[in-house]
């Protein structure tokens, strides 16, 4: 079973956001239902034993019943038990059954630190002439009949088949669905074909089963990532769905599993798809999850260890969704939360069998009104689809290189490679060196290198070789497999084999000699993406046919590692088994950074890196408030404001150019707003959405070379510092340095940071109100005055910075002088003075 341990992630919620319904009285934070509306059960306080919830008859153990209500959007009904306050201890069993989802609800304060299991149960077997069963689904998983289309009301609340797996004949298409939307699809053609179920999907997409009529589809992903539904999984034993909700505190220590089964076992080949995980909501004022483990991953299709000829080819489910409300969450850095999709079932015939796709995980503040983002894993070291990672951090002298995976995947090394040498980040271990003569690294083949689903990373930095094609990493056959160029005309290039040919996707983006940059492609069966430092850079259609036969090599190309060799350094090389999205390749990169990193954990609501190395996108690192370069500002500046950092800045012009984002919401105070800035222009906007003719709004920019910042809820109302009549040295950023800038407003006013220290603070003229100005967010621009400089690391918090956090962060980014420095420093010091 897939694990993972992410870190939290803010972003700022759509702007058509969904209508979510709050606690009037008791203060919940938004959640699918509130406690108040419904009669108390007493208190429900256990330390061991098991209490049985029946979500069909509304029954709990010895409280008397629930009642029913429909969710968000009244699609799905639901059983809701509600208390004065709830204590379950980790000696305690919850044993739920029913087809309803099951909300637990707290009047008061919440603590869960038992076993909650609303898992689906595992197909059956099946024989030549019976269809294979598809497994139980989880409460709130309702099973359906056999045949059911994808179309069956309420959508996805089916468990059941994840497509049948049989050794008949071709089936009509309507008794070849799992059950439920989101059931796989299984259609064979004869009775040696192979036959298998394509896996089941709620939050990810189910895996498509294997084959030789390529008919074996995966389910469809459905529903909403912030569960305003609560949906269980579908398939072959789709998981159940859960709300925890307490109108103060919720703490949860213990056990939520909505996980998928697996699919069932065929005779000669065949078998069933996963069930993909189901839903969980947690929502509370305060929300602490120390310790807490939540199953949503997608159950793997039929899986035969013993001999892995027989019995599979079954797609893996989809993992399922999870979400967290709170005002206030704890612990998330020691709870594990595991949406990953299940495994491809093994099987002698067919082809293409896939993994389900990740579900989602999804955290919501309600501070401003902004939705967090947690994606399913933040780190290349965590991520549960690894199949090898060749970190190259070996010592000097060192002839061969470790499989960080475990998966025994070690190379050797041979002509000009040598180890010892610094990584591309501080944050990594270290790189090796190549001559670009005959320098490589060999793994000798495995099929697990070479997965259907791909993705394949790395960091480069080129030191030679102009004009050349050079390859940090090829895994190549004939006309297969997938690679990296440094090409010969000096841009860096991602191919893959097709099976016939050569599908080369080249990204315009120059090989900088000397820079560190960070590589990532993947391909998902229909789209090659190229990535370089954390963006898209290019993108198109292509067919892929993974290497059968060739082994990988590290620092060289061509199918034996004989050509393109590569000049430069190379570290923290590896291979995963799934088509990553852009969220998840961004996250490993800015893992790397020490500073994105502080940034980042401490809950941006958007933060713009704007470290893109081509195109017109300004992406948002944390989420979905991506903005737009208007009027082409420069992108990939190598004059960074990070100096143990690789990530670039972008120049504006001062004339019209600026950046677009989505941020359209109504934006109130408490806000922060942080950026790097490097400028000799005296005037001119850093982040604005303020509209002068109502006085309304926000925006924070330079007068006479000072930092200034603007809050206005309408004339009377409103803090500002403008810079006029002032002579503060603290604000003045406009000397052409790299500068560090956080302007704060809240209850107090508006307060500002220059370079991690207190520069400036105002009080309120009038009383603090809220914003209604809905005017998208711009950067490096106010009205008519453009910003003209390097602009970098732009964020935006729901909150109020606090005086520590602000310097954290730029101690983070310029780090104080090691002791060994400051001593030497003294000694000149002593001996300049005693001249």
């Amino acid at each position: 079973m897939k694990t993972a341990t992410p870190a939290c992630v803010g972003i700022l919620c759509a702007a058509t956001m969904v209508a979510l319904v709050t606690s009037g009285q008791a203060g919940v934070v938004h959640s699918l239902f509130k406690p108040d509306p419904f009669s108390s059960l007493g208190t429900l306080s256990a330390t061991a034993g098991v209490i049985d919830i029946d979500t069909d008859a509304l029954t709990i153990t010895g409280f008397g019943s629930g009642v029913t209500a429909l969710s968000q959007s009244g699609g799905v009904e639901v059983a809701v038990f509600t208390f004065d306050a709830i204590d379950l201890g980790a000696g305690v069993t919850l044993n739920v059954t029913g087809s309803r989802g099951l909300v637990l609800a707290s009047k008061s304060d919440f603590h869960f630190g038992s076993a909650l299991n609303l898992a689906g149960s595992n197909g059956s077997s099946g024989t030549n002439s019976v269809l294979i069963a598809g497994g139980a689904g989880g409460a709130g998983a309702e099973d359906g009949t056999p045949g059911a289309s994808t179309s069956s009301a309420p959508p996805g609340a089916t468990g059941g088949n994840g497509g049948y797996g049989t050794q008949q004949g071709l089936h009509a298409l309507s008794d070849s669905y799992g059950h439920g939307a989101g059931g796989g699809l299984q259609i064979d053609s004869g009775v040696s074909q192979g036959g298998a179920g394509g896996g089941g999907a709620y939050g990810g997409a189910g895996g498509n089963g294997g084959g030789l009529d390529g008919t074996r589809l995966g389910g469809s992903a459905y529903g909403d990532d912030l569960l305003a539904e609560l949906f269980g999984g579908s398939g072959g034993g789709g998981g159940g769905a859960v709300e925890l909700i307490a109108a103060d505190s919720l703490t949860v220590s213990g056990t939520i599993d909505v996980s998928g089964g697996t699919g069932g076992y065929g005779v000669n080949r065949i078998g069933g798809g996963g069930g993909s995980g189901g839903g969980v909501l947690l929502a509370a004022m305060d929300l602490d999850v120390s310790g807490a483990t939540i199953l949503a991953n997608g159950g793997s299709g039929y899986i035969n260890s013993s001999n892995p000829l027989n019995g599979g080819l079954g797609g893996g489910g989809g993992g399922g969704r999870v979400a967290f409300y709170t005002n206030q969450l704890t612990g998330l850095g020691t709870a594990t939360v595991d949406v990953s999709g299940g495994l491809q079932g093994t099987g002698q015939y067919g082809a293409a069998a896939q993994d389900g796709a990740a579900g989602t995980f999804r955290y919501f503040n309600d501070s401003l009104g902004y939705r967090n983002t947690l994606a399913y894993s933040k780190t290349l070291d965590d991520d549960a689809a690894l199949t090898g990672y060749w970190k190259l951090n070996e010592p000097a002298g060192s002839t061969t290189v470790a499989d960080a995976t475990g998966n025994s995947h070690t190379g050797t090394a041979s002509g000009g490679v040598t180890f010892g040498y610094s990584a591309a980040m501080t944050t990594l271990d270290g790189s090796a060196s190549f001559d670009g003569v005959n320098g490589k690294i060999t793994v000798p083949y495995d099929a697990s290198l070479n997965p259907n689903l791909l993705t394949f990373e790395t960091w480069a930095k080129v030191e030679g070789g102009e004009g050349a094609y050079r390859s940090p990493i090829t895994s190549r056959g004939s006309a297969t497999g997938y690679m990296f160029y440094a090409e010969d005309t000096d841009v860096w290039g991602y191919w893959v084999g097709t099976g016939s040919t050569w599908g080369a996707l080249r990204s315009n983006v120059s090989v900088e000699i000397g820079q560190w940059v960070h590589l990532a492609g993947t391909h998902d069966g229909t789209t090659q993406n190229f990535y370089i430092n954390g963006n898209l850079v290019a993108s198109t259609t292509s067919s892929y046919a993974p290497n059968t036969t060739a082994d990988v090599n590290i620092g060289a190309g061509g199918s034996s590692g004989t050509n393109y060799f590569f000049n430069g350094k190379i570290g923290n090389v590896a291979v995963l088994n799934q088509a990553l999205d852009a969220q998840s390749i961004a996250d490993h990169y800015n893992s790397a950074s020490r500073y994105a990193s502080a940034v980042i954990a401490d809950n941006p609501t958007a933060y713009w890196r704007l470290g893109e190395q081509n195109g017109a996108i300004a992406n948002d690192a944390v989420g979905s408030r991506d903005g737009t370069y208007v009027n082409s500002p420069a992108v990939r500046q190598f004059d960074m404001a990070l100096p143990y950092d690789v990530d670039t800045a972008v120049a504006f012009d001062g004339s019209n150019d600026h950046v677009l984002t989505g941020i359209t919401d109504a934006i109130a105070p408490p806000l922060s707003v942080e950026a790097w800035i490097k400028t000799t222009d005296t005037d001119g906007g850093i982040v604005n959405k303020y509209v002068s003719s109502s006085h309304n709004g926000f925006q924070v920019f330079m007068v006479d070379g000072q930092l200034a910042g603007w809050y206005f809820a309408d004339e009377d109302n409103y803090t500002r510092t403008d810079g006029s009549g002032q002579s503060d040295p603290n604000l003045a950023i406009a000397d052409g340095l790299w500068h560090h800038t956080v302007t704060v407003f809240d209850a107090t006013g508006t307060t500002h940071y220059v370079d991690g220290e207190l520069a400036f603070h105002t009080g309120w003229t009038g009383t603090m109100a809220s914003s209604t100005e809905t005017t998208a967010l711009t950067l490096a621009a106010y009205g008519n005055n453009y910003f003209e400089g390097l602009l970098d690391e732009v964020a935006i918090y729901g909150y109020a910075l606090s005086a520590e956090q602000v310097l954290a962060h730029y101690e983070t980014a310029v780090p104080e002088p090691s002791g060994l420095v400051l001593l030497v420093a003294g000694i000149l010091g002593w001996l300049l003075c005693r001249r």
